[in-house]
């Protein structure tokens, strides 16, 4: 079985992992599992999840119990990405966790999420990175910046760069949501930023004509 967990019963444990195999393939849980299995403990307030790829949790709500906290594992979303320190001195946790506050503002820290834990003889941490702090890291090595914008195509078309880049329809007749892509390496990302930008700065200066834009500038791999 994909998943193993002494907190829970064998046929407990044999349905849940029925449930987890009835996921897409590309679900968190059952990627990890294939290296070997992805052990399940209690680990204070949190489900602790440990495979060849290392370690992630999830929070115990409420009264909830450990089947119920598993299972809420394998049916919802990750929306975040697990990164594990060593911490010899637990004084280092809360240099650690103001250092990405440094790096990537006050309002993504406030999404992040942490587990101090004992294993192997070590004291670790596990850092829960929140999708938008994700993509602040990778932004600037390159892939993909997405900017949505919509709005009456004839009105899109007072867009200069949306008119150039916007791909719009050759009728100005009814509304239109265009999804401006610039593709980029890693030195060029600045350039790219500023362009998607200049999108909404048009868009303010050109005043009230029905157009929403956002997201905006959105990284993607």
């Amino acid at each position: 079985m994909p998943l193993t967990c002494d907190a829970l019963s064998y046929d407990t444990l044999y349905e849940l992992n029925h449930l987890l195999l009835s996921q897409p393939g590309s679900h968190p849980l059952r990627k990890e599992s294939v290296d070997g299995t992805v052990t399940v403990s209690v680990s204070g307030p949190v489900l602790l999840f440990h495979s060849a790829s290392g370690y992630s949790f999830r929070r115990i709500q409420g009264a909830e119990d450990t089947e119920a906290t598993l299972r809420r594992e394998i049916t919802e979303s990750r929306d975040s990405l697990c990164s594990t320190f060593e911490v010899d001195d637990e004084s280092l946790v809360q240099t650690l966790l103001d250092r990405f506050q440094e790096r990537h503002g006050v309002k993504l820290a406030k999404q992040m999420d942490h587990h101090l834990f004992t294993a192997g003889g070590r004291k670790r941490i596990i850092v829960k990175l929140p999708t938008g702090m994700v993509r602040h890291m990778l932004a600037p090595t390159g892939g993909l910046l997405k900017t949505v914008i919509s709005g009456p195509v004839v009105s899109l078309r007072n867009i200069p760069l949306v008119a150039r880049y916007g791909n719009l329809p050759v009728k100005d007749e009814g509304a239109y949501k265009s999804v401006i892509v610039t593709e980029y390496k890693e030195d060029q990302y600045p350039l790219v930023q500023a362009f998607h930008h200049a999108i909404v700065k048009e868009v303010l200066e050109a005043g009230p004509q029905g157009i929403t834009v956002g997201p905006i500038a959105v990284w993607d791999s």
